[in-house]
Order: structure tokens, then sequence, then C-alpha cells
């Protein structure tokens, strides 16, 4: 993302029709972001939302602008799929909590790809980087949660649950995102679903003898 101050949005949308004219704004720069990388022009976003040059600028000071915005409505959309997550989790069974998490990890790893790598890809403001290290440290502290709770039952090996869980998220992270970059079409096939189940529960397996 480009280095210069974005100062944010130049205006605070309150009235609805205002509102609607950002959400516009945001979702064309979602769009042209995620096809054409952050080279696309404030010219690109304009005609792909429908509105004037000067209509974004009554809203955004510079293209840097927009694209925190568009961050930040990712990851307000990575996190409600967190959420959801947790709550699943917390009324799945045991024995179907290990597919339940990577069914769910898997989807918010390939919520909206093409936009996820270009802003990976950015070079992100301190408040968007904080934003994701927060959000990618909620999903393991989650999972650790778990973890811990497996781990003292004897039914997961995890001498360090918090070190486990990081482990783990970093590892589907990485196979999902080279996944989606190299293979996309292979990400939506039951089988890698199933490859990851055996990755995480391999890892997690107690040792022979171990309990």
């Amino acid at each position: 993302m480009p280095r210069q101050p974005s100062d944010h949005a130049r205006r605070t949308p309150r009235q609805r029709r205002s509102q609607a004219l950002v959400s516009a704004i945001v979702e064309g720069a979602s769009q042209v972001l995620a096809q054409e990388g952050p080279s696309a022009t404030t010219n690109r976003i304009a005609e792909r939302a429908g509105v004037s040059v000067g209509s974004i600028y009554q809203y955004f000071p510079n293209k840097a602008a927009i694209f925190e915005a568009v961050a930040r409505r990712h990851i307000d959309r990575l996190t409600a799929l967190h959420t959801e997550l947790v709550h699943e989790l917390s009324e799945t069974p045991p024995d179907q909590a290990i597919p339940a998490a990577v069914r769910g990890l898997l989807a918010i790893e390939s919520a909206d790809p093409a936009l996820g790598e270009a802003l990976y890809g950015m070079g992100e403001s301190p408040e968007i980087i904080a934003r994701v290290r927060a959000f990618e440290a909620s999903i393991a502290e989650t999972l650790a949660v778990y973890i811990a709770a497996r781990s003292a039952t004897g039914h997961v090996r995890a001498p360090d649950p918090t070190l486990t869980a990081k482990v783990l998220v970093r590892a589907m992270a990485g196979v999902i995102r080279r996944t989606l970059a190299e293979e996309p079409q292979l990400v939506a096939h039951p089988r890698f679903t199933d490859e990851l189940i055996v990755l995480v529960e391999g890892y997690l397996r107690p040792a022979a003898g171990g309990g």
C-alpha cells in the first residue's frame, strides 16, 4: 500500500445516501484492487463504483485512505466468520471439533482470496497491520483454548497449547494461501479439506502409549 499519509476518511458519512456512496466506493475499490493490485488508479475505482472522482475525494483524501477502508472492511468480514466459528465450536462434540475447526479456518482463509492476496502483499498502515495481527492472534487464541481442554483429557498432544495453536494456524494458512495462489480450484475440493484434517489430527494425535 502507498506509504503516503492516508488521513483516513475526509468526511464521515452520516446520511443514508452518503453511507451508500461510501459503501459503493469501498466495494468498487475492493473489486479493482483484487483484479489489478495496488497500481489501480482512483479513476478506475470511480469507474467501477459508478461515481465521479470528485465524489471519492469528498470522503477520501487519497488512494491510500481508500485501500485502508477496504482492508478494514475485509478484516471485519473475517472477524465475523471467526465469531461464527467460535460459536460453532462451542456447540460441537469433541470428536467432531477438529474437522469443524479445519473447515472454519479454511472458510476464513479462502474468503475473497484475490482481495486477501492483494492486501497481504501491500505495505499497510500501522493501524491495518495491528488489526491483521490482532485478528490472526484471536484465531490462535481460540484454537489454543480448545487444544488445552482436549490436552487435559488426553485426547490431543499439546504440552504447550498456545505454541501448538500458533503452529497449526500458521501451517494451515501457508498451505491454503499457496494453494489459492497456484491451484485455486483445489481449495473447494472435498479431498483438500480431508487432507487438512488429516494434517491437523496427525499433529495433535497423542504419542503411542501416551494416553
